[in-house]
C-alpha cells in the first residue's frame, strides 16, 4: 500500500481541465502518447510477468482486474497470482482455503486480513474466487510492515547489521528518489527538511518494491506466468518493482497496467504500458446516477440534477437492462460499460420503468 488516500468524488460526469488530461477509460502507451484502445487488444501472452497497479479504495479498480484476471487465466496461459495484500508467510492458510479445508471466514482471519491490510474484505474476495475456481496458485509477496517501519526509522545498513534482514536491493534509481522527494515534500515542511529521514524513506520504499520482486521472480519459471496486483504506486513509471525485476533477472519480459482515479499527463510521461482511468463507481458514475443491486435487477436509487441521465429522463426506480446492447448483471456491469466509453459516442440504454421496456440515449459529447 503505497500512499493510501481517500478520495471523495462528487457523482457527476468528470470533464478534463486541461487538453492533456484523460477522461475515464483504457490506453496504451504508444508514440510518446496515451491512445484509447479496448482491453481486449493487450498482448499478454507477450510477456511474462504482469504488474497491475490500483488504488485500494476504488471498486471499480478491483472490478476491472476481475476482467483483466477472468481475460487471461481463460486463455490457456498457467499463471501465478501474487499478492500485496497478504504477506508470504500465510502461504499455509492460503492453500488450505485453496483445498476447501478452511471457510472464508477462517481464511480471512488467518491471513491476519483486518489489521496487516485493512480494505474492504468483499473487494478482494471475488479475484481471489477466481483464482481458486480457476486453480491458478495464490502467493502474497509482502513482508512485515515492522520491517518497512524499521528501515524507514533506521535505514537499510542497520536492518541488515541487525540480522532484520537478509539482503538489500541491488541500487535505488534515481528517478524512484526524485519521484519519492515529490511524496515527501507534500508531508514535511521544506525549512525542516531531514537528508537523512528522506533518504531512510526512500531505502524502505525500494526494499519493498524489491522483496515484492524478488517475491515475483522466484514465483516465476518456463511454464508459469505471474500476475501480481499491488499499489499503483510501485509500479508507475517502471522505477519501482519492474525495475527490481530487472535488476534480477534482466530476461524477464514485464508489462504494467495502472489503475488509477484520474491524470493529468501534460508530459506524455509514460506512466506504464497500459492505464484504465475509472473513479469509484460507488461514489462517481459519467452519467449522474446512483445505482443499487437488488432481486430485480440494477436499479436506479438516484439522479443527478442536469447530469447526462437527468437530460435523457432516467428516473429513481428504473431497472438498467443493458447498455449498447450488452446485458448488464450487476452493478458492477453498468459502471464498468458506462467508463470504457471514450467520447464522442452515443449509446442506447435499455430500462424498465414499471411493466414497459425504455430505450434511452446517453450522449457523450
Amino acid at each position: 500500500m503505497f500512499v493510501r488516500i481517500l478520495f471523495v468524488l462528487l457523482i457527476t460526469k468528470i470533464f478534463p481541465l486541461f487538453s492533456c488530461e484523460l477522461t475515464n477509460g483504457f490506453y496504451k502507451y504508444k508514440d510518446s502518447n496515451y491512445i484509447a484502445t479496448p482491453p481486449s487488444s493487450i498482448n499478454h501472452e507477450d510477456y511474462d510477468v504482469i504488474l497491475i497497479g490500483e488504488t485500494h479504495n476504488n471498486q471499480l479498480h478491483h472490478h476491472f482486474q476481475s476482467f483483466l484476471l477472468s481475460n487471461f487465466i481463460t486463455e490457456g496461459n498457467k499463471y501465478s497470482l501474487a499478492l500485496e495484500m497478504i504477506e508470504k508467510n500465510k502461504k499455509l492458510f492460503i492453500d488450505q482455503w485453496m483445498q476447501n479445508l478452511i471457510s472464508d471466514r477462517v481464511f480471512k482471519e488467518k491471513i491476519e486480513w483486518d489489521t496487516f491490510w485493512g480494505f474492504q474484505w468483499d473487494n478482494y474476495l471475488t479475484i481471489l474466487n477466481i483464482a481458486k475456481f480457476n486453480s491458478v496458485n495464490i502467493s502474497g509477496i509482502n513482508t512485515s510492515q515492522n520491517i518497512i517501519n524499521f528501515i524507514s526509522e533506521y535505514g537499510l545498513n542497520e536492518a541488515v547489521q541487525k540480522k532484520i534482514i537478509n539482503d538489500k536491493p541491488f541500487a535505488i534509481n534515481e528517478n524512484y528518489r526524485d519521484r519519492l522527494l515529490s511524496y515527501f515534500d507534500q508531508h514535511k515542511s521544506l525549512s525542516n527538511f531531514d537528508k537523512q529521514k528522506f533518504e531512510f524513506f526512500v531505502e524502505s520504499q525500494t526494499y519493498w518494491d524489491y522483496i515484492f520482486a524478488k517475491n515475483i521472480v522466484d514465483l516465476f519459471n518456463d511454464d508459469t506466468k505471474v500476475i501480481s496486483i499491488s499499489g499503483t504506486g510501485h509500479i508507475e513509471y517502471e522505477n519501482g518493482i519492474s525495475w527490481q525485476i530487472n535488476k534480477i533477472n534482466p530476461n524477464i519480459k514485464v508489462l504494467t497496467i495502472a489503475l488509477v482515479n484520474s491524470i493529468n499527463n501534460c508530459e506524455n510521461e509514460k506512466i506504464s504500458d497500459y492505464i484504465f482511468v475509472g473513479s469509484n463507481y460507488k461514489e462517481s458514475n459519467t452519467i449522474g446516477i446512483t445505482i443499487i443491486d437488488s432481486d430485480e435487477g440494477v436499479k436506479v436509487t438516484d439522479v443527478k440534477n442536469k447530469s447526462i441521465a437527468f437530460d435523457i429522463d432516467i428516473k429513481p426506480g428504473d431497472t438498467i437492462l443493458n447498455i449498447g446492447g450488452r446485458k448488464v448483471n450487476n452493478s458492477f456491469d453498468v459502471s464498468f460499460l458506462l467508463n470504457i466509453y471514450d467520447k464522442p459516442i452515443w449509446i442506447p440504454v435499455e430500462i424498465k420503468r414499471n411493466s414497459s421496456n425504455l430505450i434511452k440515449i446517453i450522449k457523450f459529447k
